[in-house]
């Protein structure tokens, strides 16, 4: 209690609340963020103030975020690689905890960002972290995750939720044995990736959750780019068979930016043996042609005229590119 009292009664000896908060942020953006930082461990009162009105703060923008965890490095296990706006220097820093790591990322404007490159084991929750750290409204241009599974599902809705769009995810792989196929879609079809133009993701053979239903849902977006690795010759042959049928995605607007839409499988079973499946069901596509057979290349192709853009007639290219791995 006594300790109370004292904060209590130093700030009104201080008399420093009276002044405007305007003022005070004013005052507080001189500041370097290490002063800052070390400002909020002042009192209750510092700490609330600076917590409300970090938004108002200036911080330095950031262009690149990359952060690594290895266990292996006891005393500083995370790594973070930190690109800021052009023309800067990166700077490389090892961090001890997930709780000095947020509060690292909220001394820097993250509110627009190049890539944000996030590789960490499965026993942390890193969106958790990242909800607690990011600004709300930021852009991501590149969203990197090496693995999303099951019991961080919640956290990472709530943090698709709290960034206002990405252009491109990549995830390489997607839920545990346990995950069901109907969890995918419940977090992928968020609004905020309504305007995500490129996803990418590993079909794992354990989990095998990414159904041709599930890929037919993007393929419904006016996505640019799909790519998608795989051993399961079923789900490229569904695949091909849906993406070749797709309705064309219709926008409530004059004009379609759609042109183009390239679909990447990288394929890890028998090359030879899937080709000569996909070749066979060409007979059912009037206007589906293998342009390109290489090796360990395939490129299937269909031109069709746009249904709805009735003024700047053009057509849009369907091409599924095999690749062999």
């Amino acid at each position: 209690m006594n300790s109370i009292s004292d904060e209590k009664s130093i700030e009104e000896q201080n008399n420093i609340f009276v002044l405007p908060d305007g003022l005070l942020v004013r005052i507080l953006s001189e500041l370097s963020w290490k002063d800052i930082l070390n400002i909020k461990l002042v009192s209750r009162s510092f700490y609330n103030f600076i917590h409300e009105n970090y938004h108002q703060l200036n911080r330095r923008e950031t262009f690149e975020f990359e952060i690594r965890h290895n266990k292996y490095c006891r005393r500083y296990p995370f790594h973070l690689r930190r690109l800021g706006k052009f023309p800067s220097r990166e700077k490389k820093v090892k961090i001890r905890s997930s709780k000095e790591l947020s509060r690292y990322i909220k001394v820097f404007d993250t509110r627009n960002l190049w890539k944000l490159d996030v590789y960490v084991p499965d026993s942390l929750d890193i969106f958790d972290i990242m909800n607690r750290s990011f600004q709300a409204g930021t852009k991501i241009c590149f969203l990197i995750i090496p693995k999303v599974v099951e019991k961080d599902f919640r956290s990472f809705r709530k943090f698709i939720n709290k960034i206002s769009s990405v252009k491109s995810l990549y995830i390489e792989r997607i839920g545990t044995p346990s995950t069901e196929a109907k969890d995918v879609p419940s977090f992928l079809s968020l609004s905020t990736l309504n305007t995500t133009n490129y996803y990418g993701f590993s079909n794992c053979d354990v989990t095998k959750i990414l159904s041709a239903d599930v890929v037919n849902k993007f393929l419904k977006r006016e996505i640019n780019t799909v790519t998608i690795g795989t051993k399961n010759i079923e789900f490229v042959t569904s695949v091909f068979k849906e993406y070749f049928t797709v309705k064309q995605p219709h926008k409530m607007k004059n004009e379609c930016s759609c042109n183009k839409i390239s679909f990447h499988l990288f394929f890890g079973g028998n090359f030879l043996h899937l080709r000569n499946t996909l070749k066979n069901y060409l007979c059912e596509f009037g206007n589906v042609k293998e342009v390109i057979n290489i090796s360990d290349f395939i490129i299937f192709e269909s031109i069709v005229d746009c249904k709805y853009c009735l003024k700047n007639r053009h057509t849009i290219k369907r091409e599924l590119i095999l690749h062999k791995i």
